[in-house]
């Protein structure tokens, strides 16, 4: 196949819009094709992309119920929504289009589900012409995701899919989820623990914190104190939240760092709160994965899927928290799930 040109639209809300968006580039340069990554909230003129993430980073950290409530009445009246984010959306068009122009993609694949739904609306109304997809980094489906215009939807399980099309998405593949290659590949526990000075036979317990610092980090951190040598926590770029756990007894706040696979390799049991990519990287790796209490919104319908999955144990209290620690085993259907279609592949169908 000749080589194609790839636009990838992204969005710096956490990390794991854009982690999607670097794995799905660094396949499709893997095969010979060019990439872009664009971030949608860095479009606008006059700083609504900022204010958008502003405004989502308050609801998860500070007004949860907000978030949640939100969430599921979408669930139930997606029309009210749609047009509620039409117009949040609508800064973000132009500039897409010239970045179109200027780049001239063979196909655009958005990873971000506002990015979706401006995507799908210019090719609805014959102003973008070329082919779109929209790859889902949630294993929980959401109407948020679906949107009349869009030519494929990319799914990270079959589940997933299976919902997708249940709620009005046309054409729907399942594929292995989106994350870096070093993390499908063998890694040496003893030598991420040389690396991380840790005991080779000391309990490791790793907890994310994604790239926020949100959610009952703390909390979960305490606790595993009681079922762990070492808590290491990644605090990601919150400095309060590393400052509070470094007096913590057993726990070790990690800020933000390139070396996650080391961390992941050094750990007996991962725990975390959203079904994110830190996640979807610790199955990848074979890791016991256990959720406790989910953020508000996406993280708990994220929750519900990996548990019916067979891929989490999920806990909402103390107790529950500590038993399913000790208890961990390494998930049973990982495999299945990262031996899928590769993106790119499926994507190829477009060009």
């Amino acid at each position: 196949m000749a080589s194609k040109r790839l636009l990838i639209v992204s969005a710096s809300m956490g990390a794991g819009h854009d982690a999607a968006a670097a794995a799905l580039a660094a396949q499709a340069e893997a095969e010979g094709h060019e990439a872009r990554v664009v971030d949608l909230l860095a479009m606008p003129r006059h700083g609504q992309g900022a204010a958008l993430r502003i405004f989502y980073h308050a609801m998860i950290a500070v007004f949860p119920w907000l978030y949640d409530w939100a969430m599921r009445t979408w669930l139930d009246h997606p029309s009210l929504f749609v047009f509620i984010t039409r117009n949040g959306g609508r800064s973000s068009e132009k500039p897409l289009l010239d970045e179109v122009a200027r780049y001239r993609p063979d196909a655009v694949v958005a990873v971000y589900n506002l990015a979706a739904q401006v995507l799908a609306r210019l090719r609805s109304e014959g102003r973008l012409t070329v082919p779109v997809a929209t790859y889902v980094t949630d294993p929980g489906a959401h109407p948020y995701w679906v949107w009349e215009g869009v030519d494929l939807h990319l799914a990270p399980m079959p589940d997933t899919a299976s919902a997708l099309e249940d709620m009005g998405a046309e054409v729907v593949k399942p594929v292995a989820p989106l994350i870096a290659a070093k993390y499908t590949q063998p890694a040496d526990r003893s030598d991420a623990r040389r690396r991380w000075q840790l005991r080779e036979d000391a309990r490791v317990v790793l907890v994310n914190g994604g790239s926020w610092g949100v959610g009952q980090v703390e909390a979960a951190a305490r606790l595993l104190a009681e079922a762990a040598d070492v808590v290491l926590v990644l605090t990601g770029r919150s400095v309060r939240l590393a400052s509070r756990l470094s007096r913590i007894e057993k726990v070790r706040p990690i800020p933000w760092t390139g070396d996650v696979v080391g961390l992941l390799a050094a750990a007996d049991v991962v725990v975390d709160n959203a079904g994110g990519t830190t996640c979807w990287e610790a199955l990848a790796m074979g890791k016991p994965t256990v959720v406790y209490r989910p953020i508000a919104g996406h993280g708990r319908i994220n929750a519900v899927v990996l548990e019916r999955s067979g891929l989490a144990t999920c806990t909402s209290s103390g107790p529950e928290l500590v038993d399913a620690v000790r208890r961990a085993e390494p998930p049973r259907d990982a495999g299945a799930v990262f031996g899928g279609a590769r993106a790119i592949d499926v994507l190829s169908t477009l060009f």
